[in-house]
């Protein structure tokens, strides 16, 4: 029962590239990019961030750039505000000028569970973050593969108390059954 009990508190990872053996070529262009840069940088998370004329508030945008920056475990920022010269063409901003996109790159494996924490931690506190940039309250969310690996673990963990429940009641009703006795 404590083993079971600390199944919940496991810290659990995506080992979509970590798991791979040393020799793959994805794996050694991972380990790479995470000796030439930091390893999150092999999958940065994408804040997005809409509101109507958001694209054109460079200096709000430079500001939450800053706040992201501080985050724990954010190893890099790139934004709207590094790259003026792409403004309106797409890469970070929409023609329209209603959204913006900021690429968060973390210390460690962008797939392990450190990430994978400070991206949950990371959507909860963006709102505020926003707020405290000065742009107001726009809509935040996050994209990318840490994010979604991130649901894809909270997922599995709330699937994990469905599925250990349902054993449970499965193994009792046998033991009922062959033991024919309730107690």
């Amino acid at each position: 029962a404590f083993a079971a009990t600390q199944v919940r508190a496991a810290k659990l990872g995506v080992t979509t590239i970590s798991g791979l053996p040393a020799s793959a070529q994805e794996r050694i262009g991972a380990d790479n990019v995470g000796h030439g840069f930091v390893p999150g940088m092999l999958a940065p998370a994408q804040v997005i961030v809409a509101g109507p004329g958001i694209a054109s508030d460079l200096a709000g945008l430079a500001r939450l750039e800053g706040e992201l920056r501080r985050q724990p475990g954010v190893a890099a920022v790139v934004g709207p505000a590094d790259t003026p010269f792409l403004h309106g063409q797409g890469a970070l901003t929409t023609p329209s000028g209603g959204a913006a996109r900021l690429l968060v790159a973390y210390r460690t494996d962008p797939y392990g569970a450190t990430a994978l924490h400070e991206v949950g931690a990371l959507r909860d506190r963006l709102p505020a973050l926003a707020a405290q940039a000065g742009l107001g309250r726009p809509r935040t969310a996050l994209a990318g593969d840490g994010p979604i690996a991130h649901d894809t673990v909270a997922s599995i963990r709330d699937d994990l108390v469905r599925v250990v429940a349902a054993v449970l009641i499965v193994n009792l009703v046998l033991l009922i059954i062959f033991l024919r006795a309730l107690i």
